[in-house]
């Protein structure tokens, strides 16, 4: 009876703590949190594997993301497109079933301030999109990345707060093969990102793995199908980045008048524009 007094007291002391801290905006998740300062954005390419989550009326099980490089906007501030693809089971989306896939289809632009800027489409047939931003508050690039989005703002916009905030935690390792070490580590992971706000791991869910009795990946091909919209942006982007060379500056044109800046003519080289010959083959005498 008395450890069952003193772990109530426990979650009451927690719960008015949280209180107290909200009310004097000290806790909860700023609306404007920041990301992680310094992200290497290319290292987060590749397969993630949600292994904790928060989504307010969301359940679901065998979720995955990938992300694609397409290319870097700019290098100073960095940022860089990406192509981000995510298939997971939710349950009770359709009455008849009692899971459905739910693909989601997103170009986003990463920062090297750790923002994710995406805009989304939802189905195979998706016509509209929409727009949301993304807080990474840590990753290590090899096992784990921790995000956060806000649903819904306080209604006083002076605690700057975030009444209904998203949480997301993916591993690079499908969840049912993590080690004890490993989950270990990500929960210190998580804790020492979110108790600053008053939050933990346990207010987080553990996503459903179970790739026996239910699909993985979860969407069929067919169900797979990138909307049209979505496939459209994808290749303006593509052309956007390439344009930009690469996030550098292209070669300015010299002002009428200013000292060419062609290089010197060599004695015996090819002339410019001259077709070079050909190296010689491998064996070749």
């Amino acid at each position: 009876m008395a450890l069952s007094f003193a772990v109530l007291a426990s979650v009451l002391f927690i719960s008015i703590t949280r209180g107290q801290r909200m009310s004097t905006k000290k806790c909860g998740i700023p609306l404007d949190i920041p990301g992680m300062n310094g992200l290497e954005v290319e290292k987060m390419a590749g397969t993630w594997y949600e292994y904790m989550y928060v989504t307010p009326g969301i359940d679901d099980a065998n979720a995955v993301n990938t992300y694609t490089v397409l290319g870097t906007r700019t290098k100073n501030p960095l940022v860089v497109a990406m192509e981000w693809r995510s298939q997971s089971l939710v349950f009770n989306l359709k009455p008849t079933e009692p899971y459905s896939c739910f693909p989601i289809f997103q170009t986003a632009d990463f920062t090297g301030t750790g923002m994710k800027l995406s805009e989304a489409w939802r189905t195979s047939t998706a016509t509209n999109s929409s727009k949301g931003s993304f807080a990474i508050l840590f990753t290590d690039y090899t096992m784990v990345e921790i995000t956060t989005r806000c649903l819904k703002p306080n209604a006083n916009a002076t605690f700057n707060l975030c009444d209904v905030p998203m949480f997301f935690v993916n591993t690079r390792v499908m969840p049912p093969k993590l080690d004890a070490a490993t989950k270990a580590y990500i929960k210190s992971a998580i804790n020492r990102q979110l108790n600053k706000y008053c939050f933990a791991d346990m207010d987080l869910h553990f996503t459903v793995w179970d790739t026996t009795k239910m699909p993985f990946p979860p969407c069929k091909d067919s169900e797979a199908v990138p909307p049209v919209p979505f496939t459209a942006k994808i290749e303006a982007v593509k052309k956007e980045v390439q344009a930009n060379n690469g996030g550098a500056a292209a070669p300015s044109a010299p002002m009428p008048g200013a000292p060419s800046q062609e290089a010197p003519v060599v004695p015996g080289a090819p002339a410019p524009g001259a077709p070079r010959p050909a190296a010689p083959q491998p064996g070749a005498a």
